[in-house]
């Protein structure tokens, strides 16, 4: 997708990259000020910035450098792509990203859960035009060295610090170790995930919901329907790309050891492993920044659930009064009675 911003111009690219360029050398002369300034001038301009990587090719290497985004580390601050790299970890050779509508949204990301985890840093991608611009940012260089930006949220996800064999052969014996679920995952969500594996990456989350290489992104599906539907569009199939989700499932989480336990327990056709194992997708596509369309049949899963439980719990505190209020027998209403009146038993025979 191409926007058209010729009524910019390239005198105005000109100006905000000599403008920008003039507050980084600034920064020697007086850190708090230019901080300050910088940020005023990014919140200004820096969209502007990003149309210029995607429609201003001449000038674009200059510009990528005064790209600012929060990140994993960054806390309220912005960080560059240099100081990305200032940052990485020894033999680190990719930049890892993650895309959201706000930050908050993109730290609950399951997906960028897998990097964070093992200490890598993750930048937040989290405007309109970000995903778009991204797309003409595949490498940053920097001296002699060339980095990779990498999606995390896409399906494949490799680190520089592992053994890509290893990490194929450990999936592969995890997919296996726990067939049973994973088969009966994709049966129950065939219609919404493309397949359905497991995954030691996740240490948090119960599953995470990706997309295959050549999937769009949750941001970029609302973009879409959006703008299929303002140019007088139908809305209609634009959510298939959906199919292209991949759903990743940590076996070693409580929940999906529930839901092994249910199917072996209650077998495939029980309704309650059926709407346990919906909503686990209900859940990972929420945290990974899907919306959910049926919210009536969403919160009537909830409800369902919320109602079993309920009456579990009933149960349970009906079965544990029964245990601790006993009849007592007679002989033991006897001795408490004589012992309550001052007499003891051994008195009776005198009596």
């Amino acid at each position: 997708m191409r926007v058209n911003i010729s009524c910019f111009g390239t005198y105005f690219f000109y100006r905000l990259v000599c403008s920008t360029l003039w507050y980084t050398w600034h920064d020697h002369l007086n850190t708090h000020r230019y901080s300050l300034r910088f940020t005023i001038h990014r919140n200004n301009f820096g969209k502007y910035l990003k149309v210029g990587v995607i429609e201003d090719q001449r000038n674009k290497d200059d510009i990528i450098p005064l790209l600012r985004f929060f990140s994993s580390k960054s806390e309220e601050e912005y960080t560059s792509l240099d100081q990305y790299i200032e940052g990485m970890k020894e033999n680190q050779k990719q930049i890892y990203y993650v895309t959201a509508d706000g930050k908050e949204k993109a730290m609950m990301s399951p997906a960028a859960e897998k990097v964070r985890s093992r200490g890598f840093e993750v930048l937040y991608l989290t405007e309109p035009l970000d995903e778009i611009m991204i797309e003409s940012v595949t490498n940053y260089k920097k001296g002699d060295e060339n980095y990779k930006l990498v999606d995390v949220s896409k399906e494949g996800l490799n680190f520089d610090d592992e053994d890509q064999e290893e990490r194929k052969k450990k999936e592969d014996e995890l997919n296996e170790d726990h067939k049973n679920v994973k088969t009966y995952l994709e049966t129950a969500l065939a219609e919404k995930v493309q397949k359905v594996k497991m995954t030691d990456l996740l240490n948090e989350s119960p599953a995470a919901l990706v997309q295959s290489a050549y999937g769009m992104s949750p941001t970029m599906q609302r973009y879409m329907k959006a703008q299929n539907v303002a140019s007088g569009g139908s809305d209609a199939g634009m959510m298939g790309s959906m199919n292209q989700a991949v759903l990743e499932v940590n076996p070693s989480h409580p929940i999906v050891q529930d839901l092994e336990r249910m199917i072996v327990s209650q077998g495939e056709e029980s309704n309650e492993a059926k709407n346990f194992a919906v909503l686990l997708y209900d859940v990972a596509a929420l945290t990974s920044g899907y919306e959910i369309e049926d919210s009536g049949d969403f919160a009537n899963r909830i409800l369902s659930m919320m109602t079993s439980k309920a009456t579990v719990d009933i149960k349970d505190a009906e079965v544990e009064s029964h245990d601790v209020v006993q009849k007592p027998t007679s002989a033991t209403a006897t001795a408490a009675q004589t012992e309550f009146f001052g007499l003891k038993p051994d008195n009776f025979e005198n009596v």
